[in-house]
């Protein structure tokens, strides 16, 4: 009750739905007309109960300053107001525990929705990811989400979820490197643009150049197309620098007597890894043949003059 603690009862002062400020002590004699009080803008928030019995805040005048982060406005009627306190409303717990972060239900099943014929392994909650988001860019309508393992792009699809509750304009970039990106990745996000009628995205896909060997060594079906690659690579590819042409073709002998498997293997190792994709600083090189579309998008991205 307010008798048993006379410093206990001040107004708590809220301003654009946020606890700004603390109100003297109320002299003995006065008695607020309603729980909450709006002035100039502001409400003025008193330890009245529901029966209009006056009460006391937990934290008295002198100390409640000090726990000022741990209080937060709720809004129960459009000019009244409640004031909650608990932990720290600006750091997020370890362990959330909600049904909307099942990864079956909100993550394989949900995919589905999207893409049915999916095989993609234990996708991520939309919801789990979402909260992430919200928790570091839920204040910035302009922000650019970065997500290096794209999976099944729950990612970007919770970034379009966010943009669409708060009518947003985050940009995502999502890279992925399994085969899957065609038929899972990039189908989904197609089909959450197309069902939402808003959002959209550019899919690109990196420049190949030792990589088309690498495609066609896995490819290949027996040895002599293996030796017709070889060939291939000796006049164009970018081989290791460990590696003599001469040397390998004089060990012939040796190579045949590897299983197919490891033949792939072994010609795969010979090229140079750092040149699978065509680097963006070479892309004006006559030789690499890239489209002038192509470079324009590219140097839009990396924002080059």
């Amino acid at each position: 009750m307010r008798t048993d603690a006379k410093n206990c009862f001040y107004p708590i002062i809220i301003e654009n739905e946020k606890v700004i400020d603390f109100g003297e002590v109320e002299k003995d004699n006065y008695h607020p007309e309603k729980q909450t009080i709006k002035k100039n803008g502001r409400f003025y928030v008193y330890p009245i109960d529901k029966q209009e019995v006056e009460r006391k805040w937990r934290y008295a005048w002198q100390s409640v300053a000090e726990i000022k982060n741990l209080l937060r406005a709720k809004r129960i009627e459009s000019d009244s107001y409640e004031i909650e306190i608990g932990k720290d409303f600006e750091v997020y717990p370890t362990v959330w525990i909600d049904n909307r972060y099942d990864a079956n239900i909100y993550g394989t099943q949900f995919l589905k929705l999207f893409v049915p014929n999916n095989n993609f392994i234990f996708p991520k909650s939309l919801w789990n990811v979402y909260d992430c988001l919200y928790a570091v860019v839920g204040n910035d309508k302009n922000a650019i989400v970065l997500d290096f393992f794209g999976g099944s792009r729950t990612t970007a699809h919770a970034v379009l979820e966010l943009n669409k509750q708060d009518s947003g304009n985050r940009k995502f970039i999502i890279c992925e490197q399994m085969d899957y990106i065609e038929t899972v990745t990039r189908e989904r996000i197609r089909k959450v643009c197309e069902i939402d009628q808003q959002g959209s995205f550019i899919y690109c896909e990196l420049a190949e150049f030792n990589q088309e060997f690498v495609n066609k060594i896995q490819e290949a079906k027996n040895t002599s197309e293996l030796y017709k690659i070889w060939e291939q690579m000796k006049k164009m590819a970018f081989l290791s620098y460990k590696v003599e042409p001469k040397d390998i073709d004089n060990s012939k002998k040796e190579f045949e007597e590897l299983t197919f498997p490891d033949q792939q293997k072994f010609l795969i190792s010979l090229l140079d890894k750092n040149f699978l994709y065509i680097p963006n600083c070479d892309i004006d090189d006559e030789s690499y043949k890239i489209f002038e579309e192509v470079k324009k998008l590219n140097k839009l991205f990396y924002k080059k003059n």
